[in-house]
C-alpha cells in the first residue's frame, strides 16, 4: 500500500495516548478517526495526500531541522461540516498557566526524527 503522508511522532507518546483514550472513553459515540483504526498513533501531520516526490522532498528538507522540542499547554477541538474544518474551542491542560507565561508547564515532547509515512 502506498503511503500518502508524512508525520512527526511525540516522544514520549504516552501522555497523548492517555489523553486520547480518556476522550474516547468519555464520548464512545465519537471514536477517534471514526473508529477507523484499532490503535491511534499520536502524531503531528506534516503533509497528507501529496505525491511521493513531494513527500520525499519535504522529508529531506525537514530532517536536518529535527528534533523539535515543544511544551503542550492546550488541546484544540476542530469540527467539520463535511467540506471544511474550523476551530471550535481550546482546552487548557492541567498545570498550564495563563497566557502571560513564556513557557507554560505541561508535557514537554520532542521528536527524534521523521517517524514514518501515513
Amino acid at each position: 500500500m502506498q503511503r500518502n503522508g508524512l508525520y512527526l511522532a511525540p516522544v514520549p507518546d504516552q501522555p497523548f495516548r492517555v489523553l486520547t483514550e480518556s476522550i474516547a472513553a468519555r464520548w464512545p459515540e465519537a471514536p477517534p478517526y471514526g473508529g477507523q483504526f484499532a490503535e491511534v498513533v499520536p502524531h503531528l501531520t506534516v503533509a497528507h495526500g501529496q505525491p511521493p516526490r513531494v513527500l520525499d522532498k519535504m522529508e529531506v528538507e525537514l530532517a536536518p531541522r529535527l528534533p523539535v522540542t515543544a511544551t503542550v499547554s492546550s488541546v484544540s477541538l476542530f469540527v467539520s461540516d463535511g467540506r471544511s474544518w474550523r476551530h471550535h474551542t481550546e482546552f487548557p491542560l492541567l498545570g498550564a498557566s495563563d497566557s502571560t507565561s513564556l513557557r507554560p508547564p505541561g508535557p514537554s515532547v520532542h521528536n527524534r526524527g521523521l517517524r514514518g509515512r501515513l
